[in-house]
C-alpha cells in the first residue's frame, strides 16, 4: 500500500510539473446552462474565497428557479461561518449583474451570492436594487486533459512491467479525481439524486452530456418517477413539438399525444426550465443513440430505480450492468425518435457493453476507491476507443494485457496526461 500511494503521489506531481492542474478562465465559447450545469454538480467545490476575502461553504445550492429572478433559489450556505439563506445568481462575466439589470430587479433583492467566471480590469461590486453589497465568488474551471491532437514519433520499447504500473497509477488517479466528483454531488443532493444525474450524464456519452445533466437537474428524480413523469423529461429537454403529432404510425403519434397532453398541462409553470433547441447535438450518432430515445431510457431507469439503487448499494457491478441491459419500453425498443423512425431490428434500450461503460463510470467510483477498483478489475472493456489505442501503440502494449476497464481508465488517462512523452522518461519519475 506505501508503495501504491507513492506512485500515486508521483503521478500526480508529474500532471502539476506538466501543468495540468493550472487553471484557467473558461473560453468564452463555454455556455453559461454548461456552467450552471457544472456548478449545482459540485464540479467547482463546495468551499470558496470571495473577492472581498470571505470564507463561503455550500450547505445546500437550492433549486433551479423556476420563475424569473436568479438561477437558484433556497440555497444553504456558510458565510465566515455564518448561516445564510438565500438565491444564487451564476453569470460568465463579473459585470453581466448590471448589464442583465438584476442591479434595478426586486426579483434578485434575496440574492446572498454572485458567482462568475470572468473579471473585468475594474473592480466590481454587485450590489441590489437597495444598495446591499452581495458576496462575490470568482471561479475558474480548470481544464482536465490535454489536447490529444499532438502527435509524436515512436519510442523505444520499456519495461512492460513497469508500463502495466504506470497505467495502474493513472487508473487510480482517474478513479479518484471521479471519486471526489461523485461525492461532492451526494453531499449536496444526496445519493439517490446523484445517482440518477450521472446515469443522466450517461445517457448524453460526450456531445450531450451537459444537457441531459441540465435536465436531471431541473426534474429530479421524484417528479421523473412520478405520473407523467416522462413527458415532463421531454418537455424540459424541448423535445415536444405539435409538428410532430402527424407523424409516423397510430402508434407514434398515440405515444407523442399522451406526452404532449401531460405536458400541456403544466409547461407553464414549467416554461422558464426548459431546454433551447441549440442545446442539443443531434447529428453525428446511430439512430439508436439518438437523443430521443436516450430520454426514454433515462425515463425507464427512473421507473425502475430500485434496482439500480440496490445495486449501488452492495457495489455489485453484475446486478447494476444487468438492471440497465435489462430495462425496458414498449415505443423506444423498436423506435430511434419521436418521429417514429423504426429500428431494424428492434433492440435493447441500453446495450450490453454501455451497461458495462456506466457501471466503470458510476458504480465504481460510487462504491468506493479499494472497491471501485475491484469493479474496474472485473469488468471486461469492450472495443478499445482512438484514445485507448493510440496509448496502446504509444507505450507499447499488447490487447491482450489491457483488457480490464481499469486498464482503459488508465491508457485513457496517461494519453490524456502525458502523450506523446518519452514512456521511459515517465516511468523513472512516476515509479
Amino acid at each position: 500500500m506505501d508503495r501504491w500511494c507513492q506512485q500515486l503521489e508521483r503521478y500526480t506531481r508529474a500532471r502539476i510539473e506538466s501543468g495540468l492542474c493550472a487553471s484557467e478562465a473558461p473560453a468564452r465559447s463555454t455556455g453559461e446552462l454548461e456552467l450552471q450545469a457544472r456548478f449545482y454538480a459540485g464540479e467547482f467545490g463546495l468551499a470558496w474565497r470571495g473577492t472581498a476575502g470571505e470564507q463561503v461553504e455550500a450547505i445546500h445550492l437550492g433549486e433551479w428557479n423556476r420563475e424569473a429572478g436568479p438561477d437558484f433559489v433556497g440555497a444553504k450556505l456558510l458565510i465566515d461561518g455564518e448561516e445564510s439563506q438565500g438565491d444564487i445568481e451564476l453569470d460568465p462575466e463579473d459585470v453581466d449583474w448590471e448589464r442583465h439589470g438584476h442591479a434595478l430587479n426586486p426579483a434578485f433583492e434575496n440574492v446572498v451570492l454572485h458567482v462568475f467566471f470572468r473579471a473585468g480590469r475594474k473592480r466590481f461590486f454587485t450590489r441590489t436594487h437597495r444598495n446591499t453589497a452581495i458576496v462575490q465568488v470568482a471561479l475558474d474551471a480548470r481544464t482536465e486533459g490535454r489536447s490529444t491532437a499532438r502527435s509524436g514519433a515512436n519510442t523505444p520499447p520499456v519495461s512492460q512491467e513497469a508500463v502495466t504500473a504506470l497505467v495502474d497509477a493513472a487508473a487510480r488517479f482517474r478513479l479518484g479525481r471521479k471519486r471526489e466528483v461523485w461525492l461532492r454531488a451526494e453531499v449536496l443532493h444526496g445519493r439517490r439524486e446523484a445517482l440518477f444525474q450521472a446515469l443522466a450524464a450517461g445517457m448524453g456519452y460526450k456531445n450531450n452530456k451537459v444537457p441531459f445533466l441540465l435536465v436531471a437537474q431541473r426534474v429530479r428524480l421524484a417528479r421523473a418517477a412520478s405520473a407523467g413523469g416522462e413527458a415532463l423529461l421531454f418537455g424540459i429537454a424541448g423535445f415536444l413539438e405539435a409538428k410532430r403529432f402527424d407523424a409516423g404510425t397510430d402508434a407514434t403519434r398515440g405515444y407523442s399525444r399522451r406526452l404532449w397532453d401531460e405536458w400541456w398541462a403544466i409547461r407553464d409553470r414549467e416554461a422558464r426550465l426548459q431546454l433551447p433547441a441549440d442545446a442539443w447535438s443531434m447529428g453525428a450518432q446511430r439512430p439508436q443513440n439518438h437523443p430521443h430515445r436516450r430520454m426514454g431510457a433515462l425515463a425507464a431507469m427512473a421507473m425502475n430505480f430500485e434496482s439500480l439503487e440496490r445495486a449501488v448499494a452492495k457495489a455489485d457491478a453484475s446486478a447494476f450492468a444487468k438492471a440497465l441491459a435489462g430495462l425496458n419500453h414498449l415505443f423506444w425498443q423498436s423506435r430511434c425518435s419521436l418521429d417514429g423512425s423504426p429500428l431494424n431490428p428492434p433492440c435493447a434500450l441500453i446495450g450490453t457493453q454501455r451497461a458495462v461503460d456506466l457501471a466503470a463510470n458510476i458504480l465504481a467510483p460510487a462504491a468506493g476507491i479499494a472497491a471501485g477498483e475491484k469493479i474496474l478489475r472485473g469488468l471486461r472493456a469492450g472495443s478499445p476507443s482512438g484514445k485507448v489505442r493510440r496509448s496502446m501503440a504509444w507505450l507499447g502494449i499488447e490487447s491482450r494485457s489491457a483488457a480490464s476497464s481499469f486498464a482503459h481508465q488508465g491508457l485513457i488517462q496517461v494519453y490524456e496526461d502525458f502523450h506523446p512523452a518519452d514512456p521511459g522518461d515517465l516511468l523513472d519519475r512516476i515509479l
